[in-house]
């Protein structure tokens, strides 16, 4: 019964909760309410009954079909959205789990987003969790923060999908090294990082067994050039014995300066009677006090390593002995190489029998290995007044 003074204006409608009108009782346009539920319905011109209202949203709730394109955001900031079909998000994840306040769902190929991750966006900041990224995040991040360096790491398996990046100044490169290179899988690309400062570092990645990989460099569908873990580089090849290679080429010079300026080991001293020349030391060795006595030179790369392992078969290197003579000259008279003697093959067809008397003597030596510890050495003396 009306109250006094009221008009009652009564709709088709239900009190049995979760009752939803059939479209053969309504006209269109029409209108149905289930007050035991709240929620008031509408005959479309399409002749669906569809939910207009409910009374626990603030908003229209709003239906779409599986395979609907072209929808546009609201600008409510509450309310829902039914989907008769799976919603499709980021890369190809499929099926939003659960959502919480001001989550930022992303696409992995598989799942829409992990609910451990807790990636939030606050009007201004990007925040990344803990749980790792594998979706290639595309579009301006450039309020971006990360809320621990493990956002771009922690997701060691994934680290074969692409380049990582570490954030100037909330984590540097030398604590990623020291908390997480110990046991990572897969990370076969390159770390992307800065330690702080204003330099920009490419940090090499680490296979599945924890080995460092090394960097290597490609163009045009091929490696270019190659830098391994012991500090060795190689352009147009992979393997050598320098600390740079070069790979021989049919089109072009294997290297080409306008000029070049070579060390030379000033020694103040005279060569002693079995004087050890160390490559490692420079190629050009200067001895300025005047000899005292006729030497052996015995060549060998430094104290550590003998000419036999740092050259391979088919090298050959030039060095250069510059000896000071005083009143009396005295000049090289044998040769070794790693303790070996060689006999060199002198310029002109003999060995020097003496020196250049208050001069400098210049002795080159153009050493070539042929078979392993097996050397021809072409030997010349210079005399310098």
């Amino acid at each position: 019964m009306a109250a006094t003074g009221y008009t009652p204006i009564i709709i088709y409608n239900s009190g049995t909760a979760t009752n939803i009108p059939l479209a053969a009782n309504l006209a269109s346009g029409e209108l149905a309410i289930n007050y035991a539920d709240g929620k008031l319905y509408y005959k479309n011109s399409g002749g669906t009954v569809t939910l207009l209202a409910s009374a626990a949203t603030v908003a229209p709730v709003t239906t779409f079909s599986a395979g609907t394109t072209g929808l546009t955001p609201s600008t409510a900031t509450s309310g829902a959205i039914t989907l008769a079909g799976t919603l499709v998000v980021g890369n190809g994840g499929t099926g939003l789990t659960s959502l919480t306040a001001n989550y930022i769902p992303y696409g992995n190929g598989s799942s829409a987003f992990q609910s451990s991750a807790n990636h939030t966006f606050d009007g201004t900041n990007l925040t990344l969790g803990n749980a790792g990224i594998s979706a290639r995040f595309q579009g301006d991040f450039s309020n971006a923060t990360v809320a621990s360096r493990t956002a771009f790491i922690t997701g060691t398996t994934n680290g074969s999908t692409g380049i990582y990046a570490l954030p100037n100044g909330t984590s540097t490169a030398a604590s990623w090294q020291a908390t997480n290179n110990a046991t990572p899988t897969n990370c076969s690309k390159i770390l992307i990082a800065t330690n702080g400062s204003t330099d920009v570092q490419l940090v090499s990645g680490v296979n599945g067994s924890g080995t460092y990989l090394p960097l290597t460099f490609y163009n045009n569908g091929s490696e270019k050039m190659r830098l391994d873990t012991t500090g060795q580089l190689y352009i147009n090849g992979t393997s050598g014995t320098s600390l740079l290679t070069i790979a021989s080429s049919t089109t072009y010079p294997a290297l080409k300066v306008p000029n070049i300026v070579e060390t030379a080991n000033t020694v103040g001293a005279a060569p002693s009677a079995t004087q050890t020349f160390y490559l490692a030391s420079g190629a050009v060795q200067y001895y300025t006090s005047n000899a005292a006595n006729n030497w052996t030179v015995n060549f060998a790369m430094s104290s550590s390593t003998s000419m036999n392992t740092a050259m391979a078969i088919g090298d050959s290197v030039s060095v250069t002995m510059l000896t000071t003579q005083g009143s009396t000259a005295y000049y090289n008279s044998a040769v070794q190489i790693d303790g070996t003697s060689v006999t060199p093959k002198w310029q002109g067809g003999s060995a020097p029998t003496s020196g250049n008397a208050s001069g400098i003597d210049s002795y080159t030596y153009v050493i070539v290995k042929t078979a392993s510890a097996t050397y021809t050495v072409l030997a010349s003396q210079t005399k310098f007044a």
